[in-house]
Order: structure tokens, then sequence, then C-alpha cells
């Protein structure tokens, strides 16, 4: 047959057709998607599988798939490709080998597909090193547990031991009883004074009191070093009192080895004696440890200048127990400085945080009002971190943190004062400096510092930044004031695109205002009888027969007139009220399901939009429960429709969730596919019984061929997954006749109809 026979055109034609429509849903979709064929040969790929394994084209078609597995992982694959073929359907994780060598973990989902009657198998890799990393840390996270579990254990143990050997002296304890009841009464009094130096001046006298030893110290030592502080003395040490110095050999030293109390009847004598002008005429002394967890810090030290002689051993008992109060004393204090340091420091970066902030903001408006001082505040808001957390985990949405902390530093210089305020926004004080100019070159070195890739954990991820800007005392003249509108600034740096900034305007602070006159107005929206609900109705094609309705929300203020919902409902969100709310639209959208049933048609359903904040809520599924029963209606006549954004809150316990409500009957469809980051990757484990197109692929399918195959294709890909497609957003005939020619099996649009009152809705049927 010749090739410019019209049969061989009209083959070449579709092959190209169903080849571009493979190549563009393929390479738009994230992960390593691929194609084999019956003897496990590459036959199809996407761009991702290029780029995560570094073959070329030319390679990867002349490949096998068991060329990127080693080992045992070969024979794995094997199996799963034989009960894929098999069964329809199987699921693996292995190493996946690049062409350098080098290998990651990929978690493999296969289905067989038939392909000119030729059986195929199709699948989706996804790369799991974070997940099993986490894995690694929770079990190293286990492994720490136990052990100081095992170290709890023998704590008990010798504690245990040492009482029984408490109790073997019972009779030495009562000798002592005298001594630790005055010892016990002071403690409370010693632990409760803040300054340190004071108590520890206090254990001492009353170490000198008891032993009768007249010289004495006590020194702290810095971490892992011999160098230490005199913190108190008496006696000759009594003028050493706030030097330090560096402590080598002697009783020091037999301390350190032993961890104990070190008592010397006979300096002279003794084996390990110091020969230095601070030791000449020492006779006698002892010196016990001080210790936080075991961990040495310090010592006591007491001494007597002349005869030798014995120390009684109740006494040095009495020593032991004032070197533990002074212990605490010492990490009481360790603590508090260490309380004040959290207190005006954010942990993750080291910045100053919130109240430390505010202070600094309370310090220059006080010498604002006496013209004294006057600057800029900087406000910045990271650019879609969430998503950056909710993809590769919130440790390396840390790392993206603490990375533009560094930026804003190496931006700023030392002239600002820079503060961590809360998840990933930064505040930046800039005084002495008001000048617009100036400012908004700091404001562009910012962004620059901030949007470029960055290189997190072996991961490049573009991150960009909105700077709301306020001059002090211009835009305010307290802190609430002028850190509030520089909010409302970068909320407007925001809304202009992201990766901008914005000078504070009064006009922002209108709109602070409509947000909240909106949100009190729509507090009490419910209570009036404001609201009310609109339907859509869904058409089936090729005979338009009506099969569903879509319960739309709508706000008839009389402040504020009729407000859209794409206003209100943020507001909503952001306050909560979405909760009440969308349970009154759910009770009504039931009752407009009964009135259904009253006319005949309980064959309709009636689809109602849930957002994040709903799904999350612990009443939802009760909630559902009771609008059915209130109704009458059967469970098959409500359907949940949610967005990908929805579920990415918090994927595995809306899947739970979702299950759980088709398991009473309720229908489930999946709401603008097409517009998630990943929505092919989790459709495989939704309960979803419908797959709704968006708007923004139908406005295209006639002018743009390529965006027409990739809806053929989600079609196609839908009905073999068994669910059904809605199309939105159909404005003509045209397009409407495109997608009954690619089997889509319904349309809502304005093709058919606008939103209706219930009454209006309902006449559509007659």
């Amino acid at each position: 047959m010749k090739p410019n026979h019209p049969l061989m055109k009209k083959i070449m034609h579709r092959f190209r057709r169903e080849k571009a429509i493979r190549d563009a849903v393929f390479d738009s979709i994230p992960g390593i998607i691929y194609l084999l064929d019956e003897q496990g040969n590459v036959v199809q790929w996407n761009r991702c599988f290029n780029e995560m394994t570094g073959y070329s084209d030319a390679e990867i078609g002349r490949m096998h798939c068991l060329d990127f597995f080693r080992g045992a992982d070969v024979d794995l694959i094997v199996r799963r490709f034989e009960t894929t073929m098999r069964e329809g359907v199987s699921e693996a994780e292995a190493d996946f080998y690049r062409k350098d060598g080098s290998h990651f973990p990929v978690y493999l989902t296969s289905v067989r597909l038939m392909i000119d009657d030729r059986p195929h198998v199709a699948g989706i890799g996804i790369d799991v090193s974070e997940r099993n990393h986490a894995l690694e840390e929770l079990a190293r996270s286990e492994e720490e547990l136990r052990r100081h579990k095992a170290e709890l254990e023998r704590t008990v143990e010798l504690r245990t031991a040492e009482l029984q050997e408490r109790a073997e002296a019972q009779d030495k304890i009562v000798r002592k009883n005298e001594l630790l009841r005055t010892l016990a009464d002071t403690t409370e009094t010693l632990l409760g004074e803040l300054d340190l130096s004071a108590v520890l001046q206090q254990i001492l006298d009353k170490a000198i009191a008891y032993t009768g030893l007249p010289h004495g110290f006590v020194q702290l030592f810095e971490p892992e070093s011999n160098v230490g502080a005199i913190r108190a003395g008496v006696g000759v040490y009594a003028a050493q009192v706030g030097t330090a110095a560096k402590v080598e050999g002697g009783v020091y030293a037999e301390v350190i080895r032993t961890g104990k109390l070190v008592v010397v009847e006979d300096y002279a004598n003794w084996p390990g004696r110091l020969t230095t002008a601070r030791q000449a005429g020492l006779s006698r002394g002892l010196q016990a440890p001080l210790k936080i967890n075991d961990k040495f810090i310090g010592l006591i030290g007491l001494a007597a200048f002349g005869e030798p002689g014995s120390i009684d051993e109740d006494k040095l008992t009495v020593v032991e127990h004032l070197a533990g109060i002074a212990s605490i004393a010492i990490k009481n204090a360790l603590s508090h400085d260490e309380a004040r340091t959290l207190a005006y420091q954010d942990v993750l970066t080291g910045l100053a945080n919130r109240v430390s902030l505010n202070r600094w903001l309370e310090t220059e408006m006080q010498r604002t009002r006496y013209e004294q001082a006057h600057g800029a505040l900087f406000f910045i808001d990271m650019d879609d971190l969430k998503t950056i957390n909710d993809t590769f985990g919130h440790s390396l949405g840390d790392e993206v943190i603490v990375t533009a902390a560094r930026h804003i530093q190496d931006a700023v210089g030392k002239d600002g004062f820079l503060a961590r305020i809360g998840g990933d926004e930064f505040v930046v004080g800039l005084p002495g400096n008001s000048d617009r100019l100036a400012v908004s070159i700091l404001a562009e070195r910012l962004l620059q510092y901030l949007s470029h890739d960055y290189e997190i954990s072996g991961q490049h991820i573009h991150m960009s930044a909105s700077i709301g800007i306020t001059l002090y005392p211009k835009d305010g003249d307290t802190p609430d004031e002028i850190l509030k509108n520089a909010d409302s600034a970068m909320y407007a740096a925001k809304r202009s695109g992201r990766n901008c900034w914005s000078f504070y305007e009064p006009v922002l602070q209108t709109e602070a205002f409509e947000k909240m006159t909106l949100t009190n107005s729509l507090r009490r929206a419910l209570d009036r009888e404001e609201l009310l609900l609109h339907f859509q109705p869904t058409i089936r094609l090729p005979d338009r027969r009506i099969v569903g309705f879509e319960a739309l929300l709508r706000w008839n203020s009389p402040e504020h007139g009729p407000v859209a919902p794409g206003r209100f409902i943020p507001y909503a969100e952001q306050s909560g009220i979405i909760i009440p709310l969308g349970y009154w639209v759910v009770i009504e959208a039931c009752r407009f399901a009964q009135k259904l049933c009253e006319r005949g048609r309980d064959d309709i359903c009636v689809a109602v939009n849930i957002s994040s904040r709903q799904l999350a809520d612990v009443n939802f599924i009760a909630m559902v429960r009771s609008a059915i029963h209130e109704s009458g209606i059967r469970p098959a006549q409500l359907e949940i429709e949610v967005t990908e954004s929805v579920l990415i809150e918090s994927i595995e316990e809306s899947i739970k969730k979702l299950v759980a409500l088709k398991e009473i009957g309720v229908k489930i469809a999946l709401d603008d596919f097409g517009t998630g980051y990943s929505s092919l990757t989790y459709l495989r484990r939704l309960p979803v019984g419908t797959l709704k197109v968006d708007k923004s692929f139908i406005d295209d399918i006639l002018a743009d061929r390529t965006q027409a195959d990739l809806v053929g294709y989600i079609i196609d890909m839908a009905h073999t997954l068994n669910l059904s497609v809605v199309a939105e957003g159909v404005e003509s005939e045209a397009q409407l006749e495109k997608l009954h020619q690619y089997d889509c099996d319904h349309i809502q649009g304005y093709v058919f109809s606008r939103p209706l009152p219930a009454e209006e809705a309902l006449r559509l049927l007659e």
C-alpha cells in the first residue's frame, strides 16, 4: 500500500493523535510513568523517567523493565509483573537504579491495559526516599527510648540498693537525724533564692559551720574544661571570688577520677599533693563534686592549715548533701537562663521571636513619641511553604525556613532587627531609615536573596517570598498597629501575584475592615435566613436527561447586597464559620433531594461541595448521617464533592472519612480534576465514583487540539477505572458535541442551565 493511499493516511493520522495524547498526559504527570509490552520491554515513558534515571530516549527504548533493578529485586519485579498480567493490578517497592549506578527506593503501582488487543502494563513510580528516611528516624527514636528505659531501670535498681543499704544502717541515720533536719529546713530557702552566687555562698557558710574547717570555696568549671571560676569563698579563698584559673592535679584530679567526695586528713604526706604556694601549710581538707545529670560542673572545697586531723563521717554526709543542694541550685539557675533565652529566641532559627519583637517595637514606638526614632518594618512570608511541607515533609520545610532566615540575615546585614514570629513569617525592623527609595532597594534585595532554588537534602526547590512594608511612625505608632499594617501590605503583595513587595496604603485598612464586617455579618446570616441554595443540573449525554443537581451557596445580605461565594467563602473558612454553614448546606441539599423524591425522581443525586475545615471536623460523619436521617432520603441521593486541595491537608485521615461515607451509601466525587499537584497519585486510593473535569480544561477544547486530546485521555482513563466523568463549565453546543465524541458521561454548564433557585430547578424536570 502506498504512503499516500487514503487508508494509510487515516492510519497515520490516528497513530499521531494517540501518541500526542499519551505524550501530553505522560509528560504532565509527576513521578515515573511507564508503559510495558507483554514481554516487559519499555515502550512508553515520561520526561520524569529520563530525569530521574539519567537515560536518554534512545537508551530507554532499548531497555527491559528488569534492567533498572538488581539482586533479589529482580525476582520481585518478575513476580509483580506476572501478578499484574494475571490479576490486573500489583504494587511493589524496590531500589530503582540510575544510569550512573546510584539508586533510590521507589513505590510502583502497575495496572494491566489492553492496547490493540494486546496486554500491556502501565504504572507509576513514586520516590519514597523521604518516607523511608522518616521510618529509619522512627526506628532510631524507638531504640533511643528503649535505651533510656534501660537506664531508668538501672537507676531504679541502684536507688533500691541504696535504700536497702540505708535501711541496714538505721542506727547511723538516727545519729544524723538532727543535722539532716536542720539542713532540710534551710533547703527551701536556699533554692528559692534567684541569685546563684548568694545561694552558693550560703551553702559554703553552712558547710564550714558543720565541719569546723575554716577555709572554703565553691568553684564552677566551664563545659569540657578544667578552667574554673571561684563563685563563693571563705577564709583565705574569700579574696579569690570572681577569679578564674586552670586547675590540674591535686585533690581536684582525684575528684574527677572517682566522681566522689575526696577527703585528705594529712595533706603533707598525701601521695597526690601539690607543692604550689597556694597549698603551702595545708594540713587537711576535702572536695565534693557538683554534678548535673552525672556530669561534673564544679566542686565545693574545704580546708584547714596547721595540724593534720580526721573529719567526722557524719559531717562528710552533710557536705555531700550540701553539694547536692548546690548542684540543684546551679541546674535551676541554668534552666532559668535557658528559659529566658527560649522566651525571647526562636528555637529553629536562633532569631528573635514574637515576644522579643514586641519588646523591640515597644521601645522604638516610645522613641518615636519623642521624635527620636523612625524606620521601616518588613513583614516577610514565604510563598507556598505549606506545599513543601505537604509534599516533602515538615523536616525539609524546617530546613527551608532555616535557609531563608540565613538569606534574610545576609540581605539585611547588621543594621536591622530580625525576628521569626511563627511558621514561615519573618519580620525585619530597619531603624533610622524611612526613605521610600532606600527601603525599596532593601525590599528588592530581600526578594533577590529569597527567590531562587534552594538545595535542601538533595532536593532543588524553588522558593519565593511576599513582603509587606510599613514606615513608622507614618503608618502607625503602636506595635500592634505597625505590625498589623505590615501584615496587610504583605497580603496585598500576595494578591498581586506573590514574589513581590508592597508598601502599606490606607486602602488596605479598608480591605481589612471589609473582611471584619463581612465575617461579622456572615455569623448572623444563618439566623437571619439570608442564605439560600441554587442548584445547577447535571446532564447525561447523549439523551440530555437531568441526572443530578449541584447545590451552590448564595448570600443576599441586607447590609452588603448579593455577596459572591468567592468573596465570603474564604472568610468563612478562616473564621471557622464554615462548620455550621456547611452543616446547613448539607441539610438543605438533603431537603431538596426529598422534594425530588416527592416528584418521583429519587434517581436524581444532589451534590454538595465540602471544604477542608469541614472534612477535618470530628463531627463531620455524624453530621452527614443526621442530615440524611432527618430528610428521610436514601444515602445514594447525596453526593459529596471534594477537591484534591481539600484532601491534601491530611490525605490518610481524609481517605478514612470518605471510605466511611461510601460505606454508608453516600456517593463521592472528585471535583476540579487536573488542577491538583498529584491527582493521579491518589486517584486509585480514593473511594470516588465520579470525576469532574475542571472548566479550565473545557474552555480551550475547540481551539487547542492538544487540550482536547488531553480531555479525551482523561475520560478514557476514568472509564478504565470504572469512574463516570462530568465536564464542568460547558457553554456551547460545539463544546458539548466535542465531549460527546469523547464519550463524556455528563456535563454541567450554561449551555443547558445556570444555577437556579430550588423551585425553578424543580420546574426544569417538568
